[in-house]
């Protein structure tokens, strides 16, 4: 039984590892046209230049995209940290809202 933690814990970081690579290939793909969107929200997430090194009101504002809250919530899951709590939230309530707001405001016609 005491195998048995140490093996779902190793799956588990694989399933994250694994989830990463897919959300960065989507990323890849769909920015694809849109190179330097895609540049900016990689430093804005903390991916390519940490959080900390960004002024104050521009850290403030990369904390609360989707990116940062990703980056954050794997770096943590990955490593020895603590589960990230307030990243969560700021994944979920990007995950609830976006589809929310789309749908409420997002027309095919005018």
């Amino acid at each position: 039984m005491t195998t048995a933690a140490p093996d779902l814990i190793r799956r588990l970081k694989l399933a994250g590892l694994l989830v990463v690579l897919g959300l960065i290939v989507e990323a890849i793909t769909l920015f694809w046209s849109h190179p330097t969107a895609f540049l900016v929200f990689l430093f804005l997430g903390g991916m390519a230049y940490p959080l900390d090194k960004l002024p104050g009101a521009l850290q403030a504002i990369a904390k609360l995209l989707p990116a940062a809250a990703l980056t954050d919530t794997v770096r943590s899951v990955l490593s020895t940290q603590p589960f990230p709590t307030g990243q969560f939230v700021v994944l979920v309530a990007w995950a609830v809202g976006a589809p929310l707001a789309a749908a409420r405001w997002f027309r095919w016609e005018e």
